[in-house]
């Protein structure tokens, strides 16, 4: 079985890689591609030991679902922020890079404010 799980996990190892590849991590350096991809591993192996044959699945649209769904739980699971807040912190990111070549020093939070439309 230990040869046979192997097999399988050397032939998903294109698809891991594209998935991983095609994945968009946020900005918060808390996981990264080789983590994502070290989660599909697990999540492969998950999938080939809870696969029960039938005629409404086959083992290839199990384990790429198991697969991708592990992915990106563990984003979820790791990322601290939900996915509203951190694109504020893109758009906020950009505010301030934005201000920055306009007046070329780090801009005071009012400015930032008055770019944003925010009030504090």
């Amino acid at each position: 079985m230990k040869q046979i799980t192997e097999e399988i996990v050397n032939h998903y190892l294109p698809v891991i890689n594209r998935l991983a590849g095609g994945i968009n991590l946020p900005n918060q350096n808390i996981i990264n591609k080789d983590d994502l991809k070290q989660e599909a591993i697990l999540g492969l192996y998950n999938g080939i030991n809870t696969f029960k044959e039938n005629k409404k699945s086959n083992l290839d649209t199990w384990c790429y679902n198991k697969i991708y769904w592990s992915m990106i739980d563990s984003i979820r699971f790791f990322c601290c922020y939900s996915k509203t807040t951190t694109n504020r912190i893109k758009i906020y990111k950009k505010a301030i890079k934005s201000l920055e070549q306009k007046l070329g020093r780090y801009p005071t939070i009012d400015e930032i404010s008055i770019v944003m439309d925010l009030s504090y």
